[in-house]
């Protein structure tokens, strides 16, 4: 999916690949952006440690973070939440980890995860060791 998005803000939703158990939100406060950018992300399914989520354009940086909401089928789930970790890894290779801001086990078979997103690169989740 693709948005433009400026200073007032806005907001990308996308769906996984083939059976749409993975939903993401990416949510840009207002501000964050000095002018308007053309933003794309993309979800790449499978399990949740092998989830990844690419966004373009590559090296954006945000003056104050965005918020990357996961929506994900609980059988996907094939790590512990306690031990969820979040990384971006960035066109050179390089890899950092990333800020998970939330992750819990909802009633209706979800799993829902934030991510604090200060840049584009492309993120992945996987257990702590």
């Amino acid at each position: 999916v693709s948005e433009t998005i400026g200073p007032r803000g806005g907001k990308l939703v996308a769906t996984g690949e083939e059976d749409e158990k993975i939903k993401a939100a990416l949510s840009v406060p207002r501000n964050a952006l000095a002018e308007e950018v053309a933003i794309t992300m993309s979800v790449h399914e499978g399990p949740l440690s092998e989830l990844a989520i690419a966004f373009q354009p590559e090296g954006l940086v945000f003056l104050q973070p965005a918020r990357l909401e996961l929506k994900v089928d609980a059988e996907l789930v094939d790590i512990p939440l306690s031990e969820l970790r979040a990384y971006h890894q960035s066109a050179d290779g390089a890899t950092a980890e990333a800020v998970v801001l939330s992750a819990s086990s909802s009633g209706d078979g979800l799993v829902k995860i934030a991510i604090a997103i200060p840049g584009f690169s492309t993120y992945g989740l996987r257990g702590s060791s």
